[in-house]
């Protein structure tokens, strides 16, 4: 299957998760920006997720995401797939008081995704990671992880695909926001490959330094 075809799949996907978001988790307290998702966001990082969804503020849904992705991800590295035919939520921040939430899922992507020139309409490219793209109700973020963890990986890195999407388009088309979205996004990808002990964290920059593809 063609990368842009795959993409409207995993999108499809991404919009059914959206309509059966996870209800609340443990506890009633609301969570800050720094404490959503089992705490994937310090920082700047923080800063943006609240500059997002207009809230610093947010439900207990996602607990247990980045565990998740990692048995995910290995799982379909084990069985050798050139591709994901689902994905695992690393994280969905919700507004305390409803309506906006972002999500963000991870899954394994195709060799030919980070080769094929076309990229979906309406985004910027960056150099972050082996691709990266910003656009204005969502980022992708595209890094290889040879580790420890996965046998062989020296010789066939585990192809790591990473996604933000917004559940509602609300934020203004702005190159500011467009890379609000990746700082989010590139956050938690990071901590992902730290979490794999990826070689050198997947190549994705620590301190992220945006630098859009001319």
């Amino acid at each position: 299957m063609g990368g842009l075809k795959r993409s409207r799949f995993l999108m499809l996907s991404i919009a059914l998760g959206f309509m059966v978001s996870a209800c609340g988790g443990e506890g009633d307290e609301p969570l800050d920006a720094k404490r959503v998702c089992g705490g994937l966001f310090s920082g700047q990082a923080a800063k943006s997720l609240e500059k997002l969804t207009g809230a610093t503020s947010f439900e207990h849904t996602v607990t247990d995401g980045l565990s998740d992705a990692e048995k995910f991800l290995k799982s379909d590295y084990r069985k050798r797939v050139n591709w994901s035919r689902s994905s695992s939520t690393l994280c969905v921040a919700a507004r305390e008081e409803g309506g906006h939430a972002i999500r963000m899922d991870v899954d394994v992507y195709a060799p030919w995704d980070v080769t094929d020139e076309h990229h979906p309409l309406g985004v910027d490219a960056y150099r972050v990671g082996k691709k990266a793209w910003a656009g204005v109700t969502r980022s992708d973020v595209y890094f290889e992880c040879v580790s420890p963890k996965l046998e062989g990986s020296a010789k066939r890195p585990l192809r790591v695909h990473a996604s933000i999407r917004m559940s509602k388009a609300r934020t203004p088309d702005s190159r500011e926001y467009r890379e609000a979205y990746l700082t989010v996004l590139h956050s938690a990808s990071l901590r992902l490959a730290k979490k794999m002990e990826c070689e050198n964290s997947g190549g994705l920059p620590d301190p992220l330094i945006l630098q859009p593809v001319a």
